[in-house]
C-alpha cells in the first residue's frame, strides 16, 4: 500500500539515518537551536543578572544594504549564529525574502559580505490572493540549517525558470550551499527543485511555482530535509518533505503527504507557522500537516510500507490524528498551524519515556507519547489516546517550549492571550502538565515561538524570551501565578515584526529580524579588562544570611576606578580601597551577605568600572564589569503554596461544558506540610484530586487540582477552594460567566449606501484614475466571543482591502464588529479599449457553529477615459482624455504652474493648449481658472479627489468645469511624444488676432515706443520676470496708459529704481487679459510669438491688449517724453485698493499679496520654509517663528533683511533674500487659522510681509493682541517668559498617555522651537482651539527640544522626571524638555492694563453684580485650593468621602471645616490615624450649592477649574460656597 498521511495529523517520518548530535557551543546553527525545536539554550550565557539591568539593551541596529532592486526587503527566516574558525566574533547568517542573504558580525554588526542569490518569486503578480507571506517578494522563508563541520549554510530559495521568467509555472526552489563567511556557492550548487516525482505515487510531481518552503530545515546526518505547503490553499497545496545528501549533493528522497494529482483534492500542507521538523534521537522526523483532503489512516503505518527513491526511503513511522478531525478540518481548525516540539528527556517517566506537543487552530494544545503518538480514535470511547491536553481556547501558531529545571515548566502562546506557563508533575506514572502562570502581557498574532535560556541550567538563571516587535525576556520560575518581565527592548521603524519570524541567540547576545531589512542587535559590552565570579548563594532560610566573596580578576594592566552596588537583599561586607590599579592577573574581593526576608529569588549585580588603553592615539575607556548575585529564600518550616491564585473561566458557551483549568497546591517550605483541611466550591464549580486531610506533602512537592466549570444556565458565577494546613491557609477565587454561543453576521454596503446580507457585491464602473469603496462589517451578534479562523483577503490586482483588516485568530466581543473597505480602482487606461471586468474574494471562517466558510465575491467593470470632442477643442492635439477629479495638495498634485495666477479667461482648451506649448502630458484645472501640468500625477494624490469639494464653472467658458476648491480636473495626452509643440507664430508676423465683434484689433503708434509683437506669457514662467508686475484689474486700462504706469514706477518699484535699466535704452511694457500692465528694463525674455492676443482694452475697445497668456509688447525707443497716441486718449490710472485684513504686527510692514509656486519655485527662496499645517496661524506667529528662526537657522542671515509669507491660511514662509519674485496677485482670499479676520494668503498665493525694527537687533518675538511678550533665557536653561512661569521637568507618556492631555497637542517637528514661540503658540490655539478653554488654566510643555503642546486643565499627571536634557532647537541656551520629558511652563494670566487678551477674557471669579466675591476664606488653619468641577463622568469630586447636606441652611466655609472635623472619630473613613490625623497635606473639604459640604483624606481626586463658583454661602453672604457642580475646594493645614 502507499504511505500516505491522514488530512490533520502529527505525523513521524522513519529516515534512514540517525539524527546528529546537537552542538554544545554557543551556536545557534539550527531552527531554535536544537532539533528536538524545544527551544532550551542552556549555554547561551545570558545571566538574568545582566539582563536586568541597563547593562544589557540595544547594541547596533543594522540595516542591511540592498544587493539587488526587489525592494523592499523583509526577513522571516530566522538568522544563525556561528562562530566561524579564525574569526573573532560570531557570525550571524541572515537570508530574505528578496533571495538576499548576509554575513554580518555578531559583536559590532558590520556587514562582511552580502549577496543575491536568486530573482525572487513574484507573489503580488502571480499568486495575488494570497497574503500569507505578505509583501512583494517570496524568497528564502524557511530558516536554514548550519553544518559546523564544514563552516557551510544550506536553505531554499524561490525564484523562476529563468531571471527574466514570470508565472507559476515558472516558478522554481533552488536549493543553496553556501560558505558561512564568504556566502560562496560552494561546488556542485545550487540544485533546482522541480519536477521531482513523489515516493509514494511517481504520477505526482513537485511543481516550485506552486509550494512554499516555509519551514525551518532540518540537518541530519548527512541529509538536510525541507518540508512544504502551499499559498494559502490554492493549487494541490500537497505537503512535501524532500531529502538532500550534502555528501553527494543529491536529491535522495521526495516524500508528498498526499497521492491526489487534481487541484480540489490533496491538501495536507506543511507550514507550522515556520517551524522546523523535529527529529528525535533514534532519527525519526516529526511534522504537523493540515487541510488535507484523504481519509485518515486506521492505524500507524510500518516503515516498510514506503516506497523506494534514489536509495532512501521515507515512510510513515506513527502518527496521531484528533477524533474530530472532521469538524476541524470543515472549520478550517488546521492542526498544522503550529509545529511540534520533543521535550527533553527531563519530562518523561519510566511509563513514557518522551513527550511530544503539538497544538493548532483549533487552539488545544496536546500532550503526546512520543513514542506511540496515538493514531485515529485508539482512545476511550473511540477518543483520542494522548496523554492529556489544554484548552487556551485561542489559536495557537507557535511551538511550545520547555524548561527542563526547577520542577520543570513548558510555555504555550495562544494568539491574543498572555503566554501561559504549565507546571509539569506525574500522576501514575504518567506526565501531566497543569498551567500554573501566565504574563501579564499580551502577545499578538505572529508572535514568534518563545525559547528559554539558562546559565548551564543554574536555578535561578532561566529566562522566556518572547519576539512580537518587542523583545521581551521574563524569569522562566513563576512567582504567584505570573512571569516577572525583567527586560524589554521595542523595535521600531516601518516594519518591526514579520509574523512569526524568531530570535536568534549568541554568546550573550540576541539577534531580532525585522520586516524592513534590519538586524537587531541586543546585548551588553563585549569586551572587559578584568573578569568577575558570579556569587550563587542557593536557598538560604528566611532571616539567616549567608555570606560569599566575589573576585574580580584583570586580563591586562587597568585603574579601577569605583564600584557601583545594586539590590537591597544583598550588604557588602568587606571592600578594596578604590581606586586602585591592577596588573595582569592581579585581583580584587568583596565579602557579600545575602539575608532573605520572603520566599522569593533576588538578583542584583556588583558593578566595577574600570579605565583601560586600547590604543595609545586614542586614550583611555571607561568598561564596567558586572558580577552577577543571586539566591533565593525559603521558610524553615512547611509552607503552603498555591498557583494561580484565581481561576476565571469567563465567556464561556452555557451548555458546553465542563470548561476544566488545573492549579498546583504545593509546599515550598523545608519541612513536610499536612493539610488540615478543604473547602470545595459550589455554584457550577466542581473539583476533582483535591488533596485530602491528613495528607504530607514533603518540602517541594506539589498536587495538582481541577477545576471544572459547567454552567446550565446564563450568568455569571463565583465561589472559592480553600485549603488549610500546617504551613499556613490560602484560597483560590473562582469566576465564570456563560452565554450563548457566537453568531457571525456579515453586512456589506449596497450602492446607495445602506447595508445587507448579500455576499455578491458588484461595483459600480469606473475608467483610468478613478476608485469606489465599499464596506465590509463583521459582526458578532451572538453572546460570546467570536474568533476569526480563516481570513484570505483579496490583496492585489484592481480589487483590494487593506492586508491588515482581518487576521485570523482576530476575536470580536460579543455585540462587536470588525469593519474594513475593499477597494476596486484603477491605473491608467488606454482610449478605445474594450471593458474588462475585475474579480475578487474573501475567503473566511470563524467559530460560529453554524455560518461554516464564507466566500465574498466582489466584481467591478472598467471602461476606458472619454477622449475630448476634437470638433469642439481645434486646437489642441488628438489625444488628451479626461482621467478625473483629483484631490490637490501640498506639493501640487501636478508641480507645473502653467498661468502661474488664476486667469479670468481661463478654458479648457486654453489650458491643455498651454500644456502642450511646455511639453507637459498631464494637464489640470483648478479653482475656476488655475491652470497646472506636469510629466506625472503625484501617487499620493492619485484617485483621491476631495470629497467635499464643489465642481466650478471655468472662467472663460461657464458650459465647461474647471476644477474647484483643492480639486484639479485632470487630462492626459495619449498622443505625447516627449517635446514640448508651442503655438507656431502667425503668418503674417505680429498683431492680434479678431476681437469678439470680429472687428480686426490694432496695434496703435505710440510715441516714444515701437510695437514688438503679441508675445507668449507663462511659458515656463513670466514673460517680464524680475520686473513690476501690476495684476491690478483696471476698467479703463489702455496701452498708453500702462506705458504711463510704468514711466511713473520709476522711483518706486525697486527693479526700476533710479540708476536701473529704465535709464537707458532696453525699456519694454506688455498688457494681457485686457486688462493687466507689466514693465521690464531688460530684454532677456522668452521672444515666442501668440496669436492669443484677442482681447480689446478695457479702456480702448479698438486696441489689441494681449489675450490668455498673451502679452501686446512694446519697447521704448529712448524719449523721456510722455507716450501719447492717436487712437486713444490717455486716462489716469485707478489707484491700487488699499488691501482688506492686514495684520498690524509691531516692527513689521505689510507688502503685498504674492504669488507663489511659479514655474514649480516658492517666491520666498532658500529660506526657511515652514509648511506645517498650523491650525492656529495668524501673521503674529508666522512673525514669532521667523525671528527664532533666523537665530539658529543657517538659510537664514541672522541680520539685515527678514520676510514673511503665509499661505493657505495657515502655512508660514521665511527668507533673507530680498530679491524674490514679485508678482502681484488677487488670490489672498483666505483668513489665517487663527484669527478670521485677518488674511492669510490663498491658493499659491502668500500675503507677505517686511520687518523693519525700529532698533538694529531684535531682542524680542513681536507682539500682537494674543501673544506676549519675551526675553532672553537665563543661563540656568529655564526661559524668561512674561507672563509664564516654569514648573518642573515632568515625565510624558506615562502609561501610555500625554501628561498634558485633552487638550491642543502640535507634535510638529519645529527647526526653530522656542519657549517663547510655544508660548505663542498656545496663546493663539486658545482662541480658536476647542480643545482650550479661552480663559482659565494654561500651560505649555516643550519635549524632544521641538514638539510643542498646550492645555487648559490643570489636572495632569505630575510626576518628576530628570530627562529635560535637551536644548531647544531655536535657543540653545534653553531647555526644551527630553525623550518623554515636559519642560512645563504655566501661564500667568496679566490684568486688564497690562494686557490686551484679558478684556476679551471671562472672569473666573464672577463681579460683584453677579455674584459675591469670595472674600479671604483662607486662615490659618485651611487654605483655598480654587473651583473645582463636581460630577465629572457622574462621579463625585470628593469621592469616598463624608457627604454631608444636613446643615444646609446654615453653611459657611468655617462650618464645613468644623463639620469635617466632628466626623474624624465617627467615620470610618476619618478615623483617628487617617489622613485628618497628623497629615493636614491629604484633608480636603469642599462646599457645593451654597450649602452641601464635603470632607476628604485623599487628595487623588481630579482637580479640573470651574467659573461656575457664583454662589453664596448661606450662611454667610460674603463668601463663596461652589456653585452648580461646582465646589469651593480647601485644603486643610492644621487639625483643631
Amino acid at each position: 500500500m502507499r504511505s500516505r498521511l491522514p488530512p490533520i495529523a502529527l505525523v513521524a517520518l522513519a529516515l534512514a539515518a540517525a539524527a546528529a548530535a546537537g552542538s554544545s557551543s554557543v551556536d545557534y546553527l539550527t531552527y531554535r537551536g536544537s532539533n528536538d525545536r524545544a527551544g532550551y539554550l542552556p549555554n547561551a550565557n545570558l545571566d538574568p543578572a545582566i539582563v536586568g539591568t541597563t547593562a544589557f539593551g540595544l547594541l547596533q541596529s543594522v540595516s542591511l544594504p540592498p544587493v539587488n532592486s526587489f525592494n523592499p526587503e523583509r526577513i522571516f527566516a530566522t538568522p544563525l549564529v556561528y562562530t566561524y574558525p579564525d574569526y573573532p566574533h560570531q557570525i550571524v547568517f541572515v537570508a530574505t525574502e528578496t533571495n538576499n542573504i548576509y554575513a554580518v558580525d555578531g559583536v559590532n554588526g558590520t556587514v562582511i559580505a552580502s549577496r543575491n542569490v536568486d530573482v525572487p518569486f513574484n507573489r503580488k503578480n502571480d499568486i495575488p490572493a494570497c497574503g500569507d507571506i505578505d509583501g512583494t517578494w517570496v524568497g528564502i522563508t524557511g530558516t536554514p540549517v548550519i553544518d559546523p563541520a564544514t563552516s557551510t549554510a544550506y536553505f531554499y530559495s524561490k525564484t523562476y525558470s529563468t531571471p527574466t521568467a514570470g508565472g507559476v509555472s515558472s516558478g522554481r526552489y533552488r536549493f543553496h550551499a553556501v560558505d558561512v563567511m564568504t556566502l560562496q556557492e560552494k561546488p556542485n550548487y545550487p540544485l533546482e527543485i522541480d519536477g521531482l516525482p513523489s515516493g509514494i505515487d511517481p504520477t505526482l510531481v513537485f511543481e516550485g511555482g506552486k509550494h512554499l518552503q516555509r519551514p525551518g530545515l532540518a540537518l541530519v546526518g548527512n541529509i538536510v530535509y525541507g518540508a512544504f505547503g502551499g499559498h494559502c490553499d490554492f493549487f494541490n497545496y500537497t505537503g512535501w518533505v524532500i531529502g538532500v545528501d550534502i555528501s553527494s549533493s543529491a536529491v535522495t528522497s521526495v516524500y508528498s503527504t498526499s497521492s491526489f494529482l487534481t487541484t480540489d483534492k490533496g491538501g495536507a500542507g506543511i507550514w507550522m507557522s515556520g517551524a522546523g521538523p523535529a527529529v528525535d534521537r533514534n532519527g525519526k522526523l516529526f511534522v504537523v500537516t493540515g487541510n488535507g483532503n484523504e481519509s485518515p489512516l486506521v492505524s500507524p503505518t510500518p516503515g516498510s510500507s514506503g516506497s523506494r527513491l534514489l536509495g532512501i526511503k521515507l515512510s510513515v513511522a506513527d502518527f496521531f490524528t484528533p477524533f474530530n478531525y472532521v469538524a476541524l478540518n470543515g472549520a478550517d481548525r488546521d492542526f498544522g498551524a503550529g509545529g511540534i516540539t520533543l521535550l527533553p528527556d527531563y519530562f518523561g517517566t519510566t511509563s513514557v519515556p518522551h513527550v511530544a506537543a503539538a497544538g493548532g487552530k483549533a487552539g488545544q494544545m496536546y500532550f503526546l507519547n512520543a513514542d506511540s503518538l496515538g493514531g485515529f480514535d485508539m482512545g476511550p470511547s473511540s477518543g483520542d489516546k494522548i496523554l492529556g491536553s489544554v484548552t487556551p481556547g485561542s489559536p495557537i501558531y507557535s511551538q511550545a517550549a520547555a524548561y527542563p529545571g526547577e520542577g520543570g515548566f513548558v510555555y504555550v502562546q495562544p494568539i491574543a492571550q498572555p503566554l501561559l506557563v504549565f507546571g509539569y508533575t506525574v500522576s501514575d506514572n504518567i506526565p501531566t502538565f497543569t498551567q500554573i502562570a501566565q504574563t501579564t502581557d499580551i502577545l499578538p498574532f505572529g508572535a514568534a515561538s518563545p525559547m528559554i535560556s539558562s546559565l548551564n541550567g543554574a536555578a535561578g538563571s532561566a529566562l522566556v524570551w518572547t519576539y512580537t516587535g518587542e523583545v521581551a525576556a521574563y524569569s522562566a520560575v513563576p512567582v504567584r501565578g505570573s512571569l516577572t518581565k525583567i527586560f524589554s527592548y521595542q523595535v521600531t521603524g516601518t516594519g518591526p515584526h514579520s509574523k512569526f519570524a524568531g530570535l536568534g541567540f549568541g554568546n550573550g547576545t540576541v539577534y531580532a529580524p525585522t520586516s524592513d531589512g534590519r538586524l537587531i542587535i541586543i546585548g551588553s559590552p563585549t569586551f572587559s579588562p578584568v573578569t568577575a565570579t558570579a556569587a550563587d548563594y542557593g536557598s538560604v532560610f528566611i532571616g539567616n544570611t549567608s555570606t560569599l566573596t566575589v573576585i574580580f580578576t584583570a586580563q591586562l594592566p587597568v585603574l579601577v576606578k569605583s564600584f557601583t552596588f545594586s539590590n537591597g537583599n544583598f550588604t557588602i561586607v568587606t571592600k578594596p580601597t578604590l581606586p586602585t590599579t591592577l596588573s595582569t592577573e592581579g585581583t580584587l574581593s568583596f565579602t557579600v551577605k545575602f539575608t532573605p526576608t520572603g520566599t522569593y529569588t533576588a538578583t542584583g549585580t556588583l558593578d566595577l568600572a574600570t579605565n583601560y588603553t586600547t590604543n595609545p592615539t586614542k586614550g583611555t575607556a571607561t568598561v564596567l564589569t558586572f558580577a552577577a548575585l543571586r539566591g533565593s529564600g525559603i521558610v524553615n518550616g512547611p509552607n503552603l503554596a498555591l498557583s494561580p491564585t484565581n481561576l476565571n473561566f469567563e465567556g464561556v458557551v452555557t451548555g458546553s461544558g465542563p470548561f476544566r483549568k488545573t492549579l498546583i497546591v504545593g509546599n515550598n517550605g523545608a519541612k513536610p506540610l499536612t493539610f488540615t483541611s478543604v473547602g470545595l466550591p459550589s455554584g457550577g464549580f466542581t473539583v476533582v484530586d483535591a488533596p485530602a486531610v491528613g495528607t504530607v506533602l514533603p518540602s517541594g512537592g506539589s498536587v495538582t487540582v481541577s477545576v471544572l466549570f459547567d454552567p446550565k444556565t446564563d450568568g455569571k458565577y463565583s465561589s472559592t477552594f480553600a485549603v488549610g494546613s500546617n504551613g499556613g491557609s490560602l484560597d483560590v477565587l473562582l469566576t465564570g460567566s456563560s452565554a450563548g454561543p457566537p453568531v457571525l453576521q456579515i453586512l456589506t454596503q449596497n450602492p446607495d449606501g445602506t447595508f445587507g446580507s448579500n455576499l455578491n457585491m458588484t461595483f459600480s464602473p469606473l475608467t483610468s484614475w478613478q476608485s469606489q469603496s465599499r464596506i465590509v462589517i463583521l459582526k458578532n451578534i451572538g453572546a460570546t466571543v467570536l474568533t476569526i479562523t480563516k481570513s484570505k483577503l483579496p490583496l492585489s490586482g484592481n480589487i483590494t482591502a487593506p492586508e491588515t483588516a482581518v487576521y485570523e485568530g482576530q476575536q470580536i466581543p460579543a455585540g462587536g464588529n470588525i469593519t474594513f473597505s475593499v477597494t476596486f480602482a484603477n491605473g491608467l487606461i488606454p482610449i478605445a479599449t474594450p471593458n474588462t471586468t475585475s474579480t475578487g474574494e474573501y475567503v473566511l471562517n470563524t467559530d460560529d457553529a453554524t455560518s461554516g466558510l464564507q466566500i465574498l465575491n466582489f466584481e467591478g467593470v472598467t471602461y476606458p477615459p472619454h477622449q475630448i470632442n476634437h470638433n469642439i477643442f481645434s486646437n489642441v492635439s488628438t489625444g488628451w482624455a479626461y482621467m478625473n477629479c483629483f484631490y490637490d495638495s501640498n506639493p501640487r498634485t501636478l508641480p507645473t504652474g502653467v498661468t502661474g495666477s488664476a486667469s479670468p479667461y481661463m478654458t479648457v482648451e486654453i489650458c491643455l493648449s498651454l500644456c502642450e506649448a511646455a511639453g507637459l502630458q498631464w494637464c489640470g484645472l483648478e479653482y475656476k481658472g488655475e491652470c497646472y501640468g506636469g510629466s506625472s500625477v503625484a501617487a499620493s494624490t492619485i484617485d483621491t479627489c476631495y470629497k467635499n469639494s464643489t465642481r466650478t464653472p471655468c472662467n472663460g467658458d461657464a458650459t465647461e468645469n474647471c476644477g474647484g476648491p483643492n480639486a484639479l480636473d485632470v487630462f492626459y495626452n495619449y498622443a505625447y511624444t516627449g517635446s514640448p509643440t508651442p503655438t507656431p507664430p502667425p503668418a503674417g508676423g505680429g498683431g492680434g488676432g479678431g476681437g469678439g465683434s470680429g472687428t480686426p484689433l490694432i496695434t496703435p503708434n505710440i510715441t516714444g515706443y515701437s510695437y514688438v509683437g503679441c508675445l507668449v506669457d507663462n511659458f515656463n514662467g513670466r514673460l517680464f520676470a524680475g520686473g513690476y508686475q501690476n495684476s491690478s484689474t483696471s476698467a479703463n486700462m489702455t496701452l498708453p496708459l500702462c506705458a504711463q504706469i510704468c514711466s511713473e514706477k520709476l522711483g518706486v518699484a525697486p527693479d526700476l529704481l533710479a540708476g536701473g535699466k529704465w535709464y537707458g535704452s532696453e525699456l519694454f511694457f506688455g498688457v494681457e487679459y485686457a486688462q493687466e500692465c507689466y514693465c521690464s528694463g531688460t530684454s532677456s525674455f522668452n521672444n515666442t510669438l501668440s496669436t492669443a492676443c484677442t482681447l480689446a482694452c478695457n479702456g480702448d475697445a479698438t486696441t489689441a491688449c494681449g489675450g490668455p497668456n498673451a502679452l501686446t509688447v512694446y519697447k521704448r525707443d529712448g524719449s523721456s517724453s510722455l507716450p501719447t497716441s492717436t487712437s486713444t486718449t490717455t486716462a489716469t490710472p485707478s489707484a491700487v485698493p488699499t488691501p482688506i485684513g492686514v495684520a498690524n504686527v509691531s516692527d513689521w510692514t505689510f507688502v503685498d499679496c504674492l504669488g507663489d509656486n511659479i514655474n514649480g519655485t516658492h517666491t520666498l527662496p532658500g529660506g526657511f520654509q515652514n509648511d506645517t499645517t498650523y491650525p492656529v496661524m495668524t501673521i503674529p506667529l508666522c512673525a514669532t517663528i521667523c525671528l527664532e528662526a533666523r537665530k539658529t537657522d543657517s538659510r537664514l542671515s541672522p541680520t539685515g533683511s527678514l520676510f514673511l509669507g503665509v499661505e493657505y491660511s495657515q502655512e508660514c514662509y521665511c527668507s533673507s533674500s530680498s530679491t524674490f519674485t514679485r508678482s502681484p496677485s488677487t488670490a489672498c482670499t483666505m483668513a489665517c487659522r487663527g484669527d478670521a479676520l485677518t488674511v492669510c494668503g490663498g491658493p499659491s498665493a502668500l500675503s507677505v510681509y517686511q520687518y523693519t525694527p525700529s532698533a538694529p537687533t531684535p531682542t524680542s518675538a513681536p507682539t500682537s493682541s494674543s501673544s506676549s511678550a519675551v526675553a532672553s533665557p537665563t543661563p540656568s536653561g529655564i526661559a524668561s517668559v512674561a507672563d509664564w512661569s516654569h514648573l518642573e521637568c515632568y515625565a510624558d507618556n506615562v502609561n501610555g498617555q500625554r501628561t498634558l492631555q485633552g487638550g491642543f497637542q502640535n507634535d510638529t517637528t519645529s527647526p526653530v522651537m522656542t519657549i517663547p514661540l510655544c508660548a505663542a503658540i498656545c496663546l493663539e490655539a486658545r482662541q480658536t482651539d476647542a480643545r482650550l478653554s479661552p480663559v482659565g488654566p494654561l500651560f505649555l510643555g516643550v519635549e524632544y527640544s521641538q514638539e510643542c503642546f498646550c492645555s487648559s486643565t490643570s489636572n495632569f499627571t505630575r510626576s518628576v522626571s530628570t530627562a529635560c536634557t535637551m536644548t531647544c532647537k531655536g535657543d540653545s541656551t534653553t531647555i526644551c524638555g527630553g525623550p518623554n520629558a515636559l519642560s512645563v511652563y504655566q501661564y500667568n494670566a496679566p490684568s486688564s492694563s497690562s494686557s490686551s487678551s484679558s478684556s476679551t477674557s471671562q472672569s473666573a471669579t464672577p463681579s460683584s453684580s453677579e455674584a459675591p466675591s469670595q472674600t479671604a476664606a483662607s486662615t490659618a488653619k485651611y487654605t483655598s485650593i480654587g473651583c473645582l468641577t463636581d460630577n465629572i463622568n457622574s462621579s463625585r469630586l470628593l469621592a469616598g468621602s463624608v457627604q454631608n447636606s444636613t446643615e444646609f441652611s446654615s453653611m459657611s466655609v468655617a462650618l464645613c471645616y468644623q463639620i469635617c472635623q466632628r466626623n474624624m472619630n465617627v467615620d470610618s473613613r476619618l478615623a483617628p490615624g487617617g489622613a485628618w490625623y497628623g497629615n493636614g497635606t491629604l484633608a480636603f473639604f469642599g462646599i457645593e450649592y451654597g450649602g452641601e459640604c464635603y470632607c476628604s483624606g485623599t487628595n487623588s481626586f481630579q482637580r479640573v477649574a470651574s467659573t461656575n463658583c457664583n454662589m453664596a454661602c448661606n450662611g454667610d453672604s460674603t463668601a463663596i460656597c461652589g456653585g452648580g457642580n461646582a465646589l469651593s475646594v480647601y485644603q486643610v493645614v492644621s487639625s483643631l
